[in-house]
């Protein structure tokens, strides 16, 4: 199980390693379109809660991580990479209250 403190340490270890590709892309995409800066995402990813665990996820292991950005709720997917301390953004977004219930960490059943 990846615990909040496993997420921080791997952030920390591979914050100064160089981005992605695939991550270049996310920042210049319709996350950067929906408001949401790279500060953003570090915030929830460093200080977030991990909502729900994706263990058999393809290619990585995965999680969804919530947080809470200048009042407003952020979702942020993330994987890790098996081998190196590198964490994956996969995406990012602010949750639609209609799909999620008030504190934004549970699904609603429709």
């Amino acid at each position: 199980m990846i615990t909040a403190g496993l997420v921080k340490s791997r952030f920390c270890e591979c914050a100064t390693r160089r981005v992605a590709h695939s991550q270049k892309r996310l920042f210049t995409s319709p996350v950067m379109q929906r408001g949401i800066h790279a500060h953003d995402i570090r915030l929830v990813v460093e200080y977030g809660e991990v909502i729900e665990d994706y263990p058999d996820n393809f290619p990585h292991p995965s999680r969804l991580l919530l947080g809470w950005v200048r009042g407003r709720p952020l979702h942020v997917m993330a994987a890790d990479h098996p081998t190196e301390p590198v964490i994956s953004i996969i995406t990012a977004y602010e949750p639609d209250p209609e799909l999620w219930e008030p504190d934004f960490r549970h699904r609603r059943r429709l």
